[in-house]
């Protein structure tokens, strides 16, 4: 029996592969998603991601940093992940008007 649902686990592939539906496919494969009831599907970060928010929360709270630390922290690794998938989409688009 066959469906008509993509596996988000699996890249496209083939010659005319759309490059941004392959970037699109590969942010998926890094994200979690929750259904919360009222709300609806949330998305979350990945799992790793998750364990060293929580890595940086559990030092704030034990006092082994200070909370302006695992703020700038946090932050910062939360502004390169986006800045990876920024450029990620960009050479993708490149690559798709190549």
């Amino acid at each position: 029996m066959s469906t008509d649902t993509a596996d988000p686990t699996t890249l496209p592939s083939g010659p005319t592969t759309d490059v941004s539906a392959a970037v699109r496919a590969a942010q998926e494969v890094h994200t979690l998603r929750v259904e919360v009831p009222g709300i609806g599907e949330v998305p979350l970060p990945s799992v790793d991601e998750l364990a060293f928010v929580g890595g940086l929360v559990a030092l704030g709270v034990v006092g082994a940093l200070e909370w302006p630390l695992v703020a700038v922290l946090g932050v910062g690794r939360l502004l390169s992940h986006v800045h990876r998938w920024r450029s990620l989409a960009a050479f993708g688009d490149a690559l798709e008007h190549a």
